[in-house]
């Protein structure tokens, strides 16, 4: 017994290899991370805080420790942290690590009541850590890879680390960088989109067993990956997981109880098919993720799928009538103008015909009218060669009229001159 003068430890402790049990035990006392003998459903432990080992000093010490092994998760490596502890509490401060390849820094405190309750709460942050390292496994191989950074603040109250995990608050953010989705490629919907296009009769469950089988086929791979999250009653929320992707859009949420280690989760898959859309809307799929943390069941649900394949089937097919319908309308149309053009090429031969006929008609007429004039004139020529011949007097007249002598072989009869008003002596005939 020390009291009233509390012992104080400072220096700096080096360890090859340590584990975080082992530290944990150093401050929260021993046994409490060990499983109770009897089965429970609890996940984690429920031994309460006890005396630390620690418990009586005031320390101020360096740690450092070239491994430190982590139960379920990768190992730290080059762990330094200052541990100081006093009467209000103990603090890890400064804490340095490298975990899966990212560099781990933060600081955590720690206070114990008289009764065994202890709270505690700090900042964690990781960059750069390889995310399959805490990704979950398929034929081991990890679902999630990329540059995991995350950032917590934590707060929890409790006599057992059972309580703490069920006490949890606070909130965060977590990113992945360059990373995969394995088993989740958008290229599925094309493979899809093709059955239904050619003809084939798909269901929703034919359309979620061909979608489950094309979206193994690849991975989906992405620039970023981006969330928030809260903490409330040991239950992790990020409502709006944002991918950021090449070949598509995706979104997702999860649900993590920390408190059983379950996860419900739901990734929103979507594919881009620009003027193809179907009534304004893209092929949708989500895929669920629901069960133990380890080791969660997957589910399809293509129900908005099914919807826009519907809806994709029937504009086809709107579209194919509307050009049936155009077709039969252009097919009208170029009968009636085929009956038009040969309607006008009747009336346009009828009206040549007709115009040949009154051609034909005039020139006749015209023939007819000359062959009328010709013989008018001759018929009047005999009728003057007639009078000429039968009436000298017409002879004579005409000589008075034009001044011009009687045609030759006219034969002038000797009129006494008091029958034609001419001077004594009359007329004689003239000679040939």
């Amino acid at each position: 017994d020390f009291a009233p003068a509390v012992p104080r430890v400072t220096g700096t402790l080096s360890f090859d290899e340590g584990s975080l049990a082992g530290l944990g035990e150093a401050i929260l006392g021993p046994a409490v991370f060990d499983f109770p003998i009897v089965q429970s459903r609890n996940p984690w432990p429920e031994a309460p805080f006890g005396a630390a080992l620690i418990d009586g000093f005031d320390t101020d010490l360096a740690l450092k420790f070239g491994r430190l092994d982590i139960e379920g998760g990768p190992a730290a490596k080059s762990v330094a942290l200052s541990l100081s502890s006093n009467a209000s509490g103990t603090g890890l401060d400064g804490i340095e690590a490298t975990l899966a390849g990212g560099k781990l820094s933060g600081d955590l405190m720690i206070k114990r009541d008289l009764d065994g309750t202890a709270g505690v709460s700090g900042t964690l942050r990781l960059q750069g850590a390889a995310a399959e390292e805490f990704a979950w496994r398929r034929d081991g191989r990890p679902l999630v890879t990329g540059a995991l950074g995350v950032d917590v603040q934590i707060n929890a109250t409790g006599r057992t680390l059972a309580g703490w995990m069920s006490s949890l608050t606070g909130g965060g953010s977590f990113s992945l960088r360059d990373g995969r989705l394995a088993h989740m490629t958008t290229r599925a919907f094309g493979q899809v989109i093709r059955l239904a296009d050619a003809g084939k009769e798909l269901s929703e469950d034919r359309i979620r067993q061909a979608f489950t089988d094309n979206v193994d086929m690849g991975d989906l791979a992405f620039e970023r990956l981006d969330a928030a999250f809260t903490l409330a009653g040991g239950t992790l929320r990020a409502p709006n997981i944002v991918v950021t992707t090449r070949d598509g859009a995706s979104s997702g949420s999860a649900t993590v109880d920390i408190a059983r280690l379950t996860v419900d989760s739901e990734w929103r898959l979507s594919h881009d098919v620009g003027d193809a859309a179907a009534g304004g809307g893209v092929p949708q799929v989500s895929v669920l993720f629901k069960g133990p943390l380890a080791n969660p069941s997957r589910r399809v649900d293509v129900t908005a799928f099914a919807s826009y394949l519907g809806i994709r089937a029937l504009e086809k097919e709107t579209q194919r009538v509307l050009m049936m319908q155009a077709d039969i309308l252009e097919r009208e149309l170029l009968s009636r103008q085929v009956l038009r053009d040969r309607e006008a090429l009747d009336r346009r031969n009828r009206l040549m015909l007709e115009a040949r006929e009154r051609a034909a008609a005039a020139a006749l007429a015209e023939k007819a009218k000359a062959a009328a004039l010709l013989a008018a004139q001759k018929a009047r020529a005999e009728k003057e060669k007639e009078k000429a011949a039968g009436d000298p007097l017409d002879a004579i007249g005409k000589i008075l009229e034009n001044g011009a002598p009687a045609a030759p072989g006219t034969k002038l009869k000797q009129l006494p001159s008091s029958d034609v008003g001419l001077p004594p002596g009359g007329v004689t005939e003239s000679a040939p």
